[in-house]
């Protein structure tokens, strides 16, 4: 049974505007409901929205700034699992609409679901309410993410957004493990490998071991969707991919339960 949406206006601090809570539900329905609209339109618009109103504030706070400073900090700022835990600190799972079995396998709070659903809520928004309104709600949710971006646009702490997510989904920690070396002393490389539930989800590598967790962690990130589906045993040790980090908004690609556009 999915919470009131009068709940969530409230949360949001918005009105209630009874005309417009078809958009709300379309925005807020996932596919496997089998019936009439979803989200997919809405999340569309709302993924263009929710860059635009990033591209916005950080363009306005960073007058000097670069293209590319600008572009890293929003790719870092509208990244699916940094939305996803914005969805959460709203509940937005509880909110949506979808089908018995997708609900069954833990789709409230599957990290491409929440995600989506959350940029169709701003695209709903946008629509109803205004770009002010909008924009002002964005800059909200987001002023953490923005502060730290913005303070340091090259860091990214993978290891500080997997153990956020581990702990609201599963209640556990991540485990980090040196598996290995290679390399001469001088210019050595550290292996590490993390578990979640007792499934290896990532592995990295890198000249110290803080740097070979991070990279670890960036792979595990948009993994943990497989914790609610697979049997909770290790997964075999997979090749470290070239890429250092989870995909973001500068890559074409989307989590497994999102579309690619």
């Amino acid at each position: 049974m999915t919470k009131d949406l009068n709940l969530l206006f409230a949360r949001l601090g918005l009105p209630i505007i009874p005309e417009a809570e078809p958009r709300f539900i379309e925005a807020l329905t996932h596919a496997s409901t089998g019936k009439g609209l979803n989200y997919e339109r809405m999340e569309f618009l709302g993924d263009a929205v929710l860059k635009l109103a990033v591209s916005e504030l950080i363009y306005e706070r960073l007058p000097d700034a670069s293209e590319g400073v600008l572009t890293k900090i929003r790719g870092r700022v509208v990244a699916d699992v940094t939305i996803a835990k914005v969805a959460r600190d709203l509940d937005l799972g509880a909110y949506m609409r979808m089908g018995i079995a997708e609900r069954k396998s833990g789709g409230d709070t599957k990290v491409g679901n929440i995600a989506a659903a959350y940029e169709a809520l701003l695209a709903a928004i946008y629509q109803t309410h205004g770009w002010d309104v909008l924009i002002g709600l964005v800059a909200t949710h987001l002023e953490a993410e923005l502060h730290a971006a913005i303070q340091d646009p090259g860091a990214e702490n993978f290891k500080a957004l997997l153990q956020e997510a581990t702990q609201a989904r599963f209640a556990v920690l991540p485990v980090y493990q040196l598996i290995g070396g290679e390399g001469p002393q001088f210019q050595h490389t550290f292996i590490v490998e993390v578990q979640v539930l007792d499934r290896v989800l990532g592995q990295g590598r890198g000249h110290t071991k803080k740097a070979a967790e991070q990279q670890a962690a960036g792979m595990a990130l948009p993994r943990l969707d497989e914790l609610l589906t697979a049997p909770s045993a290790e997964t075999p040790r997979a090749e470290v991919p070239d890429a250092k980090a989870p995909k973001t908004e500068t890559s074409s690609a989307r989590s497994p339960e999102r579309k690619t556009s």
